[in-house]
């Protein structure tokens, strides 16, 4: 047979082949063709002859994109079909085919398919909010009995470049087998697949679909995080991709994990993995997560994690999981209000945790951090109510911290040093340092061992009255020059209210023993303490027959029992002023008592010596032992000469100690010592 024609429209083809009506042809065609041969056998026929397109176009069956301005020519020859180059359009993508056909009856294909930019939603799948464009396609596609290869496929969505290559080996089964590599790939890129369907499917029943690939990257980024060498394996079964494997290079280190995607699931996709990090940096881990930067240091450790929602911002707030971490030769940092720098830094050697999270808390079950020579371990709890207040729970235990760094790390202060212990817990609830402050409560056991206080203004204002009375031979330490060297200061102190009271912080040093009783305020940055010192040294042999602060100094080695002092006002500036001991309250005294381990019964309560006040009598002897009153600007060795003389005669002298204005300032008519 023969056949040919001149150019005529393609819609008139359907009054000889029906079968072509549902297409919709139109456009141009011209045949000149012929055959011979057995049309009853299988491939019976050779042809020979060409049929020539020209702006030509049909619909596919369903609700596919027609296929439109379609130019070219077909040849026949034998059993064979080809084209060396046939162009069109479909939807508002155009494209170019060349390919060739074997065989009717069972026909083997050969095709090779490019496209300047394809857009998916044309080829009836893609995202339905999104016109994403497929870049630069290239493939070759052929099929050979009933499977289907795809010896590569290549091209670039958005920023991410990729080649493809697989096989379906059975076209009747969906199902796929891929390898896909991206010499780079944004993950974002990529986000597309989570509601890719075709138009022609129910959304509440996708068709079944079975997908196995291997991914790998040679570089990418997720958000603004660069990542290399992604080695991946996944599956997609209907609508839930699951990831057995994955591999990959990250902030500095390597993570590796499997985890899955449910994307039909209400509320947007399901994200669940399990991950295993190794010697990732920290600082950077957080940022990505939009996190602030509490952590630093090369962070290793495993965990899972859940999220839901479709952006970075729903997959935040959903997210929970948990994890157990180790970080080496780091930083933890503290800070304060938002938007501040960070309130304190300490570093670390070592850092294991293991932790819990979900949308408003964070739990953590065990903490332990070598650090400043010893070990900070506990564990926590912290609640959020709302983006900016918190509530907080906290235990610790402290061992062997060298406190000096400790304290200058924390902002706390430059001027104690030695072996740091301590344990406790606290809870508090706000939004910034001072309502955390505020709300505070819980108790602390504190121990510091072998250091030195370099500056303290309630001890200098103690020290100051005890150098400038006299009592002592030796002279206290300058707490500005030299510091005062201490052997233990123990106390326990709990926080209610905004302030932090102790009934038993107590410093012990070769020199003497100090108790302090009392309350701090740590909103107003105020004291309101009571404070018992006693000097451990010998005194001169006057001032041990002397009745100092209601008590009388006894003994064989002359040593002052103890003195009183009370200390109120800002942190900074204490004012810091000797008492008697019956202006004590009893409770404070017996605590006092226990402490330096006092006699039960007071020998004397008449003399307020120590304040600068003598006897409230005016007589002229104590008993059967006469009483003599001067007032001497003598040097104070000279005075000592002369008191001994008076005791050598039985006279027993009362120390006037020199008194102070409210400015701190000595009377210039006191300025020495009377008697």
């Amino acid at each position: 047979m023969t056949v040919t024609t001149n150019q005529f429209p393609a819609g008139t083809a359907t009054r000889l082949l029906p079968r072509l009506t549902p297409y919709q042809p139109d456009g141009k065609l011209q045949v000149e063709i012929s055959g011979k041969g057995d049309p009853n056998q299988a491939d019976g026929m050779r042809w020979e002859g060409a049929a020539s397109l020209a702006g030509c176009s049909f619909r596919p069956p369903g609700q596919g994109n027609p296929l439109s301005e379609i130019d070219g020519t077909i040849r026949l020859r034998g059993t064979t079909l080809e084209t060396e180059q046939v162009t069109g359009r479909i939807g508002s993508s155009f494209f170019s085919v060349r390919g060739r056909m074997v065989g009717f009856s069972s026909p083997s294909v050969e095709l090779s398919l490019s496209s300047p930019a394809l857009r998916l939603q044309d080829v009836g799948t893609g995202p339905d909010r999104e016109a994403l464009v497929v870049q630069n396609l290239s493939a070759n596609i052929s099929l050979k009995e009933r499977t289907l290869t795809i010896g590569s496929l290549s091209g670039k969505i958005k920023d991410s470049s990729f080649s493809i290559q697989g096989a379906i080996p059975d076209i009747g089964k969906p199902d796929l087998t891929l390898r896909v590599d991206f010499p780079f790939l944004k993950a974002e890129d990529m986000a597309f697949l989570s509601g890719l369907r075709r138009k022609d499917t129910d959304p509440g029943h996708p068709p079944p679909i079975a997908l196995q690939a291997r991914v790998s990257a040679a570089s990418g980024t997720v958000g603004e995080t660069h990542f290399s060498r992604l080695a991946a394996e996944f599956s997609l079964d209907n609508s839930r991709l699951v990831l057995p494997a994955l591999n990959v290079g990250i902030l500095g280190g390597t993570l590796a994990g499997s985890g899955q995607v449910a994307f039909t699931a209400a509320g947007g996709p399901v994200y669940e993995a399990r991950y295993r990090l190794d010697r990732l940096d920290a600082a950077r881990l957080l940022g990505a997560a939009g996190v602030r930067e509490y952590l630093d240091g090369l962070l290793s450790g495993e965990g899972e994690l859940t999220a839901r929602g479709c952006n970075r911002d729903e997959l935040t707030k959903s997210a929970c999981g948990s994890a157990n971490i180790e970080v080496r030769e780091g930083t933890v940092r503290t800070y304060g209000a938002a938007g501040q720098e960070a309130v304190a830094s300490f570093p670390f050697s070592s850092l294991q945790a293991g932790f819990s999270f979900e949308r408003n808390g964070i739990t953590l079950r065990s903490i332990k951090i070598d650090t400043y020579g010893g070990v900070i371990s506990g564990s926590g709890e912290a609640a959020f109510r709302s983006d900016t207040v918190g509530a907080y729970a906290v235990r610790w235990q402290l061992g062997q911290i060298d406190a000096a760094a400790f304290f200058r790390a924390g902002r706390v202060t430059k001027e104690i040093s030695g072996l740091l212990s301590s344990q406790g817990n606290l809870t508090a609830t706000g939004d910034s340092l001072a309502t955390l402050k505020k709300t505070a409560q819980g108790s602390i056991e504190l121990h510091l061992a072998q250091g030195t206080i370099n500056k303290f203004q309630i001890l200098s204002g103690v020290f100051s009255i005890l150098n400038v009375s006299q009592l002592l031979e030796f002279r206290l330490p300058d707490m500005v020059l030299t510091g005062l060297p201490y052997d233990t200061i123990d106390g326990t102190f709990s926080l209610a209210g905004g302030s932090a009271a102790t009934s038993d912080l107590v410093l012990k040093s070769p020199s003497l023993n100090i108790s302090l009783v009392g309350k701090a305020d740590l909103v107003n940055e105020e004291f309101d303490l009571k404070v018992g010192v006693q000097p451990l040294q010998s005194v001169g042999k006057v001032v041990s027959r002397i009745p100092v602060a209601g008590w009388i100094l006894t003994g064989g080695d002359r040593q002052l029992i103890v003195t009183y002092f009370e200390a109120t006002g800002k942190w900074d500036n204490p004012k810091v002023s000797a008492i008697p001991v019956q202006t004590l309250p009893k409770g404070v005294f017996n605590i006092f008592k226990r402490t330096f381990q006092l006699p039960e019964k007071l020998i004397t309560d008449t003399g307020e010596v120590i304040m600068g006040k003598i006897y409230a009598d005016n007589s002229q002897s104590i008993g059967n032992t006469p009483l003599v009153r001067l007032t001497s600007a003598l040097p104070a060795p000279a005075l000592n000469r002369c008191m001994d003389n008076l005791l050598d005669n039985g006279i027993v002298p009362l120390l006037l100690l020199p008194t102070e204005r409210s400015n701190g300032e000595c009377d210039e008519t006191t300025a020495q010592p009377s008697f």
